[in-house]
This record gives structure tokens, C-alpha cells and sequence, in this order.
């Protein structure tokens, strides 16, 4: 008779507390932020942001079994907001399809159930300024947002940015504005503050 130690599980199984949802599942949740900090030429600006984001759990061919872990195609991404002196006005959005879907969840450990996802997203950003037509912009780079979850979907939990996002014109390589960080808050979220 063995014995197993919490966090450890028999191969192919996983506990009840970190269930993955299954193939196929659509899974939309809000997000909020605050004090988000955006650079734009010289100037930094710092929003409070909210939208919502949707994903569609596939499966992933580099886990063969879907109780370990599954791929995340997001299917709708959205961030809005004023920065705080009211000058500027932000919208992230996905770019395009997300056709090759790079985002993950992984069973870290399956008692206490430990989550890790890991969302990798191309994104497209509109400033809008008085008096000035709107500029959009595309990530240089996608933008990767990580957070350890106990659950799925998440339930307020905070997502990180793991890497500064530069923003260019199209066909260009020249960055026009940068995301510096963004702590998200995806799921039950609170109104933020007037």
C-alpha cells in the first residue's frame, strides 16, 4: 500500500478541486484594472480600465490528456477606459483571429487544486484625443498575462503582465506608445471607483 502526498496524484488522474472545463466550453468574464500605466510618445498616462474577455477551451496537442491541461482560443478581448486627467481615451482589442492560439491552462497540482494560466494575446490599441482622429495601433509583440488560479473560470483572481507591450503603426517597427504593466482582476470583479 502506498502512500501519496498532498499535491501529488496517480498518473492520468486529477482531484475534483482542479477539474479543467471540458473541450469545447466557452468562457466569458470580466475584467477590471486600475492605475494602468501607458506611455505615449514622452507623456505617461494611467487609466482605469474594464471590459470583458471570452475564450473557447480546445484541445492541446502538446497534453494529450485534458484533465492536465487544455489550450485557450480567445474569441473576444476588450479594455477600456479615460486616463485619469480625462485627455485620453484607450481601447485594447484583440488583433484579428486568434488563429493559432498560443494562450494555456495546466493542472499544477491537483490537491489543493493549483491552476496555472497563461494567456498570450496580440492586441490592438485606439487613443482617442480631442480635437484628433483616433489612432490604432498594433502590439509589436503579444502581450502574455499569467495568474495561479484554485479554479476555472477565474473568480476574481489577479492576472500579471509579464512583459511590457510596445505599440506601432501598421508596417512600421517604431513604437508610438508602450503598455508598462497591467494587474487585471478577471471574474467576480467590483465596480471600480468614480
Amino acid at each position: 500500500m502506498g502512500l501519496t502526498r498532498s499535491g501529488d496524484s496517480a498518473p492520468g488522474s486529477v482531484a475534483q478541486g482542479a477539474a479543467l472545463p471540458a473541450v469545447g466550453v466557452e468562457v466569458s468574464t470580466d475584467m477590471a484594472a486600475v492605475d494602468v500605466p501607458l506611455q505615449v510618445d514622452s507623456g505617461v498616462f494611467t487609466f482605469d480600465l474594464r471590459g470583458r474577455m471570452r475564450q473557447r477551451v480546445e484541445a492541446d496537442p502538446e497534453e494529450p490528456n485534458p484533465t492536465r491541461g487544455v489550450r485557450l482560443r480567445t474569441i473576444g478581448f476588450h479594455l477600456e477606459g479615460t486616463s485619469a486627467d480625462g485627455t485620453l481615451r484607450v481601447t485594447f482589442d484583440l488583433d484579428g483571429a486568434d488563429a493559432q492560439p498560443a494562450s494555456r491552462l495546466r493542472v499544477q497540482q491537483a490537491f489543493p487544486p493549483v491552476i496555472r494560466e497563461t494567456d498570450v494575446l496580440p492586441l490592438a490599441m485606439t487613443l482617442d484625443k480631442a480635437d484628433q482622429p483616433p489612432l490604432t495601433l498594433h502590439s509589436a509583440s503579444p502581450a502574455v498575462l499569467t495568474a495561479t488560479l484554485r479554479a476555472f473560470p477565474p473568480q476574481g483572481d489577479d492576472y500579471q503582465l509579464q512583459n511590457p507591450v510596445d505599440f506601432v503603426t501598421p508596417g512600421s517597427d517604431t513604437r508610438v506608445a508602450r503598455l508598462q504593466g497591467l494587474s487585471l482582476k478577471r471574474g467576480a470583479t467590483r465596480p471600480l471607483p468614480q
